[in-house]
């Protein structure tokens, strides 16, 4: 297993993250108890910062729920082999761009060189055109 990669299969950022949640959350509870012992206006505020709280700790868990669904499923290591294909895609990309590109400037530059040729042609074709007239018309 790759160094930065940790037991649980996450990078030790992704880790530190969900650590940092979780005691950002913590912090917010400890405070919330001290404010809903206060009266009258405080007990509103706290309300509010309490249901504030809530909502981050759901979201807190909720990310935690789906990341490690995600673990489990192995679609972490999916996710991780097609963004390191997104670049390589890239590459592929612009190299047939560059082909494409390459090829359509041989197409006109032989369609420059080759229209002297045509038109001369063309001419020729009208000049042969008009002599076979006259033979079927008996006139040569």
């Amino acid at each position: 297993m790759p160094d930065h990669i940790l037991e649980s299969g996450d990078s030790p950022d992704l880790e530190a993250l969900f650590d940092s949640i979780a005691a950002s959350q913590q912090q917010q509870k400890e405070p919330e108890a001290a404010s809903t012992t206060s009266a009258g206006s405080a007990s509103t505020a706290a309300s509010n910062e309490t249901s504030t709280a809530v909502m981050y700790e759901q979201i807190g868990q909720l990310t935690r729920k789906m990341h490690d669904a995600l673990r489990d499923l192995g679609y972490d290591k999916s996710l991780e082999k097609v963004a390191d294909a997104i670049p390589d895609a890239k590459d592929r990309l612009s190299y047939i761009a560059s082909l494409t590109e390459s090829a359509a400037e041989r197409v006109l530059n032989a369609t420059d060189l080759a229209k002297p040729y045509q038109d001369d042609l063309e001419s020729r074709a009208k000049l042969l055109s008009e002599r076979w007239n006259l033979l079927y018309a008996n006139q040569l």
